[in-house]
């Protein structure tokens, strides 16, 4: 994982600065750099500047594990959507020029159980990755509550400005991300880029897995691969 800024307090002032003017250092916010490799996919394939909209769904926080806070420093602004009516309060407070939308995500119109796991950042609405968290990783269950799950459709639907597109997507859900991923409306709104959280993947083997050999069925090019966060380029925009 990258090294937390605050391990810099470590450093004597002349370390410090010298870190703060060196051009080759860089930060990211995201969890494991996604956020590097979406800003250079956007500016170097795109041609992206500084004025772009996201859409963020499964945002978790406003900065940490953020795969869209550093869009949003540089200009670019969003809409974020997240189950937890905590993380939606932290948007409003710290994103207040953004659309912050506290809703779960699926595939369909319902309620489901939330289940809450110890830092939040796994929390989700799928049963089955509840239990996974749990039964192989160890991870703590906090507690449940249900919550109203929409599909991505309808929430932009109503939520999305009229005439905005969607420069760039991301889908965090936890277990639910290909579900949600194989039933939005690409043809409706279709990002410029977009990353999504895929476990199980088979990474010898990527075009075996439905939800690769899915988008780029449609268009999209697999540009990159974060762990578990797999980064896709309209492939119209793709420059080899």
């Amino acid at each position: 994982m990258p090294l937390p800024i605050k391990a810099l307090q470590a450093l004597n002032a002349r370390e410090f600065l010298a870190i703060l003017n060196d051009d080759a250092a860089k930060f990211c916010y995201a969890q494991l750099g996604e956020d590097i490799v979406v800003h250079y996919l956007l500016t170097a394939h795109v041609g992206m500047g500084d004025n772009g909209f996201y859409v963020d769904a499964g945002a978790f926080h406003p900065r940490q594990y953020s795969n869209t806070r550093f869009l949003q420093m540089v200009g670019w602004r969003g809409l974020n959507i997240d189950a937890s009516a905590e993380a939606i309060e932290r948007f409003r407070t710290e994103r207040p020029k953004d659309i912050n939308v506290c809703c779960g995500v699926g595939p369909k119109e319902e309620e489901l159980t939330f289940y809450r796991f110890a830092g939040g950042a796994a929390s989700t609405c799928s049963a089955e990755q509840a239990r996974t968290w749990q039964e192989k990783h160890g991870w703590q269950l906090l507690g449940t509550s249900t919550v109203r799950v929409r599909p991505l459709n309808a929430i932009l639907e109503e939520f999305l400005p009229p005439g905005q597109t969607i420069d760039y997507l991301n889908i965090d859900l936890e277990g639910l991300d290909g579900e949600v991923l194989r039933g939005f409306d690409f043809a409706r709104y279709r990002p410029k880029v977009l990353t999504v959280e895929l476990h199980g993947c088979d990474k010898l083997a990527l075009r075996d897995d439905p939800n690769v050999s899915f988008l780029e069925s449609i268009g999209y090019h697999l540009a990159a691969v974060n762990v578990v966060t797999y980064a896709f380029v309209d492939r119209k925009y793709w420059k080899s």
